[in-house]
Order: C-alpha cells, then sequence, then structure tokens
C-alpha cells in the first residue's frame, strides 16, 4: 500500500502538488543544492526532471523555490562580502588570533547580479594578459572580449599589442 494516494495534492507557494513534490520542495529550500535534496528525499534525478517536463504546477513552484534560494544564497553572499568572516592566525603552529576576512569577489558577483551595469564591463577590469597571467586569465578575458565588442576595444585602447601575449589565441582577437 504507498504511503502517499498519488492523486493527493496540497497548496505549496500557491500551487496544488503531491506530499512528495511538497517533500523534494522543502529539502530543495533547506539544502539549496539538488544532489543533496535527491539523497535526503529519496527522489530520484529522474522523477524530479520528469516533474519539470510534465507537470506545470511543479513547475512554476519550482522556479519560485530556487529564487528563494538564490535570494537566501545572495544574502549569505553579501554578509561574507560585507561583514566578512574570522579566520583562525598560527604562529608556531600555536593559535595566536583571529583575521576577519572579507571577499570582494564575492561582492562582486552579488553587484553583477543585482545591477546589470556590473556585468562584463570593459572599463571596470583590467587582467595582466602577458606572461604573467594564468590560462584560465587569459580564457576568461577572451570569453569577454568575445562576447562584448566594447570590452575588445578597451583592451586595445589600454594599448595591448598581439605580440604581447603568448597565447596564439588571444593575439588573433587582437590582431
Amino acid at each position: 500500500m504507498p504511503l502517499h494516494d498519488p492523486t493527493e495534492r496540497s497548496e505549496f507557494y500557491g500551487e496544488r502538488l503531491t506530499p512528495q513534490q511538497i517533500a523534494f520542495l522543502r529539502a530543495y529550500l533547506k539544502y539549496g543544492v539538488l544532489s543533496k535534496t535527491h539523497r535526503a528525499t529519496g527522489t530520484g534525478k529522474s522523477t524530479h526532471y520528469k516533474w519539470l517536463e510534465i507537470d506545470t504546477a511543479y513547475i512554476r513552484a519550482f522556479e519560485s523555490v530556487k529564487a528563494d534560494v538564490v535570494d537566501d544564497l545572495t544574502r549569505v553572499a553579501m554578509d561574507r562580502a560585507t561583514k566578512g568572516w574570522e579566520e583562525p592566525v598560527y604562529q608556531q603552529g600555536m593559535l595566536c588570533g583571529h583575521k576577519r576576512k572579507f571577499s570582494d569577489t564575492l561582492l562582486m558577483f552579488v553587484l553583477k547580479k543585482l545591477d546589470p551595469s556590473f556585468r562584463d564591463s570593459g572599463s571596470q577590469t583590467t587582467i595582466n594578459v602577458g606572461s604573467g597571467a594564468s590560462q584560465r586569465d587569459i580564457q576568461a578575458v577572451i570569453s569577454d572580449a568575445k562576447q562584448d565588442p566594447q570590452y575588445l576595444q578597451f583592451l586595445r585602447n589600454q594599448g595591448l599589442e598581439a605580440d604581447e601575449t603568448d597565447d596564439d589565441e588571444f593575439a588573433d582577437l587582437l590582431g
């Protein structure tokens, strides 16, 4: 005998959902990660994706829950960026205090999310793409320059020449 009547539906986030769907969405609200949500509820990945294909009420509820998860994560990122966190400081293997750390990177991601003017603005980004730059940095610059002609022009306006980089793809782009 099944634990739940498959036709039974209850209200959740303004949608009529099955108890299994509600349990899944509550777990997703709690964990914010699908893999952990699947494990916690015993719901297979294929079940969740099947609901997303065929159940419009579930789709709307999932999108609402996902927006709440993103809001919660944005709040946490903002706190870490602006309030920071304490990291232990050791000297000769002994704890001698704590240092407050902040994350400019998290702050920039939050700003990019909340204000489109912070997204991919070439005038706000400079990266040394010479021989000291990592391949990851170079690939990020190449990707941004391909998507944003203004950013590419910004790089050219900085006096960066094709022969100043060891990366052929980047040199071709500057060309």
